[in-house]
């Protein structure tokens, strides 16, 4: 559609406008997201848990919100729905992950999440309707919108963690601490911040080839550069490898596409280098003595994750099939796992495995189909030789940015906060390849809308009593530093939230410091 044509088109009606600006603000709202206000003058956090929370908490209302706004929107302009590309195998993954939790050993924590990761079968149906919300609701001209908005994102939170890495965070993190200050952003960890800037990263490259206005194509190539180096200074080798394959299938991709663009490459390869030997002259932990570690089979990370592997590996021995349940590695492990710092780790840091320890065999098996079917089918219209205009450059990055995230999930973890990008990716892919179907009878779309409001209203009531009894565990932790009503706060957070067992811990050690 021409800029004229676009111009002469009646409005958009509001709820189906609210609906893409629901995908879009994940895009930007989910990366920033903290409960950590220090640097405006608050002395604590608004939560104990100061990142994955607030993150996983706009993921589910965002979702669901664009959700409503979708379904209200068809009541109005009914029209076709589409069958996603790739639906047999998510809707088998869905339906397995609903009976691994059913028989799961630890039920509602496979229901709702391991506390800090959640990831547990509320999320899976989230990311299922988040996949299907940007089918239907995010059309391929705000391709562009979303893509600037994740590069835009990323170069803010870039310069942020480059702040960091300089020892400059006005940020008082409490608990959150790493090597010489390494980048982290407001994902409090540096690994995490990596796998993130993935996306961004492979859309302002694509941004910087796509954009006909200068201007913009100034901000993409400022966003890239900023990410670029974030990701060098987050020391991060998972990042790193992840973000190499995505760069490097846009850089092939843009080349099939008659872009000349391996010079470029040599420039960002240049800029790289530079910052590594700039870093490694002022720091004794630098990217050199990291790539250095991956030599040494004895260095302290990798033989930890060896260990987990290990464990996961018997766990899964164990339940073969049905898995002990989504987001249950920990206490699937805890009799084989050797106990870190931390105690016994909580996730396989390999996400194939941790599949298999969780969901079984069919669960890994299911996982792969559907994004197996997704990537196939979108390859060629990826990395096809006809067009090279920005939507279709947008769809370039979004593929890749899908497969380096994907790589760097092999040594990762993931999380609502950063596998949000990786759905949307999903969506993006599957929209062309979607096939039209009849429109929808009026009492289905009644009923959409009926059930999608009241899991918006569960889904609220759940996070304000989840958001609520983290900030009283907090107060409780606070408490037994600095005196207070820690017994009771502790079992405010307890009686509003009794799943994670930090809470319980601490309401047992209130109770026997007062005795």
């Amino acid at each position: 559609m021409s800029a004229s044509e676009e111009r002469t088109t009646a409005p958009e009606p509001l709820p189906k406008r609210l609906a893409w600006l629901a995908v879009v603000a994940l895009a930007v709202l989910v990366p920033v997201a903290t409960s950590n206000f220090t640097a405006l003058g608050f002395r604590l956090p608004f939560a104990y848990d100061q990142t994955s929370l607030p993150k996983w908490a706009l993921v589910l209302v965002l979702t669901w919100g664009g959700m409503l706004a979708w379904t209200l929107g068809s009541l109005r302009t009914p029209q076709g729905w589409r069958l996603p590309k790739g639906w047999m195998p998510l809707a088998g993954l869905l339906a397995w992950m609903t009976l691994t939790t059913a028989t799961s050993i630890a039920p509602a924590q496979a229901l709702f999440g391991w506390y800090t990761r959640y990831e547990g079968l509320v999320t899976y149906l989230t990311y299922a309707a988040l996949f299907v919300l940007v089918i239907e609701a995010l059309p391929p001209s705000k391709w562009v919108v979303l893509a600037r908005a994740m590069a835009c994102t990323g170069g803010v939170l870039s310069l942020y963690g480059l702040a960091q890495y300089a020892g400059l965070d006005p940020t008082d993190w409490l608990a959150v601490t790493f090597e010489t200050n390494r980048a982290f952003a407001t994902f409090g960890n540096p690994d995490f911040f990596a796998s993130y800037l993935i996306f961004p990263m492979a859309m302002a490259a694509a941004l910087v080839f796509g954009e006909t206005d200068r201007r913009y194509r100034i901000g993409a190539g400022a966003a890239f550069v900023l990410c670029l180096l974030a990701q060098v200074a987050g020391l991060s080798r998972g990042g790193w490898i992840g973000s190499a394959i995505a760069l490097g299938l846009v850089a092939f991709g843009l080349s099939r596409k008659g872009v000349r663009v391996w010079r470029w490459v040599a420039v960002a390869v240049a800029v790289i280098v530079v910052a590594a030997l700039v870093l490694s002259l002022v720091s004794p932990f630098n990217p050199l003595s990291r790539l250095a570690t991956l030599a040494q089979g004895g260095e302290t990370a990798l033989s930890g994750r060896l260990d987990i592997w290990s464990a996961g590996w018997q766990a899964f021995t164990d339940r073969p099939v049905f898995g002990s349940g989504l987001s249950t590695f920990r206490d699937a492990t805890v009799a084989y796992a050797v106990a870190g710092p931390d105690g016994v780790p909580d996730d396989a840091h390999n996400y194939p495995l941790q599949l298999l320890v969780t969901t079984g065999v069919p669960g890994l098996v299911l996982f792969t189909l559907f994004a197996g079917v997704v990537l196939v089918a979108s390859a060629p219209h990826a990395f096809g030789r006809k067009s090279g205009d920005v939507r279709a450059l947008c769809y370039l990055a979004a593929w890749a940015g899908v497969v380096g995230y994907l790589v760097s999930l092999l040594a990762g973890i993931s999380l609502p906060g950063t596998s949000v990008l990786l759905w949307i990716g999903f969506g993006v892919l599957a929209a062309p390849l979607s096939e039209p179907k009849g429109v929808v009878a009026p009492a289905v779309r009644w009923t959409m809308v009926a059930a999608t409001a009241i899991v918006c209203v569960v889904t609220a009531v759940l996070l304000v009593r989840a958001l609520y009894a983290d900030w009283a565990f907090l107060q409780a932790r606070d408490a037994a530093r600095r005196g207070g009503d820690r017994v009771g706060f502790a079992r405010l957070a307890v009686r509003l939230n009794s799943l994670p067992e930090r809470y319980q811990l601490e309401l047992k050690a209130a109770e026997a410091q007062v005795k």
